[in-house]
This record gives C-alpha cells, structure tokens and sequence, in this order.
C-alpha cells in the first residue's frame, strides 16, 4: 500500500479492530537497512484515511564520533569508518550531539511496556507500525 507517498508491505490486518500492521519496503532490502524516507507526526496526521495507533516513535541519526550515551542504540551494520548510526527512542531528540545529524524517524509499534530498558530498537524498527482506518461517515 501507499502511505504518505512511501511504499508499504502489509504485515497483518485485524479486521475486529479495524487495524493494518505495516513495514516500509526500504527497511525489506536487507537484515540491516534504513527507512527510504523519514516519517514525521506531521505527514502521518495529515492522512485523511489512516491514524497511529501508537505514537511511539524512533528517531535515526548519523554521528562522526562514537556515543557513549545508554539513550542512544548503535547499530554496527550501518556503522562504517568514522559515520556510526544511531537509534534514539522518541520524537524529539533534544540531546543530540553536535556532530550528529538525523538521517531519519519512523513510528513504531509501541512495546515499551513489555520490554525492558534495553529495548532493541532494530527489531522495533523491523517490526513496523500499525493504523487503524479512519472510518468515514456520511454527510447527513
């Protein structure tokens, strides 16, 4: 499916909770890939079909010197020389290093309150997003 002009593969469909579970296809080209384009609150909340069903968001950021923050998730794959990518947690990343710059943010399907503190933001990120239909009444 299409969404905010970025293509999406459909993961699940609840059809009780009139909800879809949907990845980006960029994040389909490897086991270690990037999103092809960031989706902020405001492109999602413009959508006169589909909603969140959670705001749970990750934030991606490409640093030239390594992190020693707990807050910020390194992954090595996408980490060569001196550009390390990292994952943040959250929508605003008001903490970021100066010699950061963010690359990306995507929402995610909100686990926080399932997994611990060390929350993998990878498969959080693999995992997709879920939309629930906005349903449509007729103009009386």
């Amino acid at each position: 499916m299409e969404f905010q002009s970025v293509q999406f593969l459909v993961k699940k469909i609840d059809y009780e909770a009139n909800t879809i579970q949907v990845i980006e296809t960029g994040l389909l080209r490897s086991n270690c890939s990037l999103p092809l384009k960031s989706l902020g609150a405001s492109s999602v909340s413009r959508s006169r079909y589909y909603q969140l069903e959670s705001w749970y968001w990750i934030s991606l950021m490409n640093c030239s010197k390594q992190l020693t923050s707990l807050n910020y998730q390194l992954f090595p794959c996408l980490s060569q020389g001196d550009s390390f990518v990292y994952a943040v947690s959250g929508y605003l990343v008001t903490d970021m290093a100066p010699f950061c710059s963010l690359l990306s943010m995507m929402p995610a399907t909100d686990t926080s309150a399932t997994i611990s503190s060390h929350l993998d933001l990878f498969q959080a990120i693999h995992g997709g997003f879920s939309l629930s239909q906005v349903l449509l009444h007729p103009c009386s």
